[in-house]
């Protein structure tokens, strides 16, 4: 009995080594299994950066991100190749205080507004900065570039709080021409030769996008807040009076208006014949593109004035209840939740989906990667300034601008060095082993006075 007794201890002690054992190689995250891990990462797209956007049309066309959301339909997505690292690839301080405006990226080139009344181009692969532009802000609000530019035909369309629209030459910098509305200016979708954009003075524009003259303008019963995506010869866009409107792009004709329960200053993403919008009624909408009509309506916790990204038949918003929403595009039901805590602001930055991944800002100082299929975190970075603006991914990398005027560069799969648990597990052999050790020669040791007896 008593050697049955020893030997209980002794396999007691084996079992507590292995589980220990389990527990040290399990916190190793060299040899942890990722559950979020995306497993095919080639996407057909080419690798590098070409300015290849349509004549006369700030439309996606290729590796690029040449507009607010990233082509006219404002999918908020993009085909692209990864590009993995072990660290950010650069980043590049151009100034101060780069705000809600989102990088746009074409031909090897970053450009990007902020609130010190500058829009910045930079190289795209290195950070360099190459020219900057001042607006013609007069008083101190005046300053703000919110608006994200949009690269058509090597011009470049911005909008500013000054109350402007800029044309300015991509290559220089130089001024071509700008137009002055009465109100603060949305970020501008260039179609057809012509530059589309909305203003807090409750008007939508349409501009030749060659002279600046204006072609026609839309007049709604309140501010303008979202910017207008075009799709088929339609422009889409919502409005401070609870609108979501579609118009003729050729003439500004009234097509359709569909009435949320608050303000919509989420822009319009139009795809597979359905329009998805956020309202700050706490619902995201969906609508028929070509009628206004109402597929389905999902409710969050909260205000939603971010803009929606659709990829494979799934919509991904941004509420400011804290969480991130993923829903499936035809039934509108619910395929995850993704809940962050970092800010208690309301939250208007929109997510970027490319090769089966999210990138979030989400205020504070991170940045996030977020497996697009089934919600799970698959790696953050923190940078050293607040994040207001959107991520933009081109040519395989994830661009964000921060408040403290630095741009990072990041590779899509950041695989930072683990820690070097080398010296941790090598005392876990050494105490294992001293420990099985003394359980063997106890149990020999009990053994041999059970056979004197």
């Amino acid at each position: 009995m008593q050697t049955q007794a020893r030997f209980s201890v002794t396999a007691s002690i084996a079992a507590i080594l292995a589980i220990s054992w389990l527990i040290v190689l399990s916190s190793i995250p060299g040899i942890q299994w990722n559950a979020g891990q995306v497993k095919n990462d080639k996407y057909m797209a080419r690798s590098s950066i070409e300015p290849s956007t349509l004549l006369g049309s700030s439309d996606q066309n290729g590796d690029e991100w040449p507009m607010f959301r990233g082509a006219l339909n404002h999918s908020g997505s993009v085909l692209t190749t990864p590009v993995q690292n072990t660290s950010k690839l650069w980043s590049s301080k151009i100034g101060n205080d780069l705000g809600t405006s989102s990088p746009t990226v074409v031909g090897g080139r970053l450009y990007i507004g902020s609130y010190e009344s500058k829009i910045y181009c930079i190289d795209a692969n290195t950070g360099v900065p190459i020219w900057n532009y001042r607006t013609r802000n007069i008083t101190y609000m005046d300053r703000f570039v919110t608006s994200s530019p949009a690269f058509a035909d090597g011009r470049l369309y911005v909008g500013s709080d000054d109350k402007n629209l800029y044309c300015l030459d991509a290559a220089t910098g130089t001024s071509i021409w700008n137009y002055t509305t009465s109100g603060y200016v949305s970020s501008p979708a260039v179609s057809g030769g012509c530059v589309y954009v909305g203003s807090s003075d409750n008007k939508t524009y349409c501009l030749n996008a060659i002279t600046g003259t204006s072609i026609w303008n839309f007049t709604t019963s309140s501010w303008i807040g979202s910017s207008p995506a075009v799709v088929q010869g339609r422009v889409y866009f919502g409005g401070g009076d609870h609108g979501v409107y579609c118009l003729n792009a050729t003439t500004g004709a009234l097509i359709w208006k569909y009435t949320t329960g608050s303000p919509v200053s989420s822009s319009p993403a139009v795809a597979g014949g359905r329009l998805c919008v956020g309202s700050e009624d706490k619902n995201i909408y969906c609508l028929n593109a070509i009628t206004g009509g109402l597929y389905w309506s999902y409710t969050t916790g909260g205000a939603v004035m971010s803009s929606p990204a659709i990829a494979n038949e799934r919509v991904y918003v941004v509420g400011n209840d804290h969480k991130i929403y993923c829903i499936d595009l035809f039934s509108g039901s619910s395929r995850w939740t993704w809940k962050y805590s970092l800010s208690s602001e309301p939250l208007d930055s929109s997510v970027a989906i490319a090769g089966g991944r999210m990138y979030a800002t989400i205020g504070m100082r991170q940045i996030f990667c977020i497996n697009a299929t089934n919600g799970i975190s698959l790696w953050t970075y923190d940078a050293d300034g607040y994040v207001l603006s959107s991520p933009t991914v081109a040519g395989g990398r994830v661009y964000v601008g921060c408040l403290n005027g630095v741009v990072y560069c990041l590779p899509m799969i950041y695989d930072p060095p683990q820690p070097d648990y080398t010296s941790i597990l090598v005392i876990f052999i050494i105490l294992g082993s001293v420990i099985g050790l003394c359980a063997l020669i106890l149990f020999i040791k009990e053994k041999r006075l059970s056979w004197k007896k």
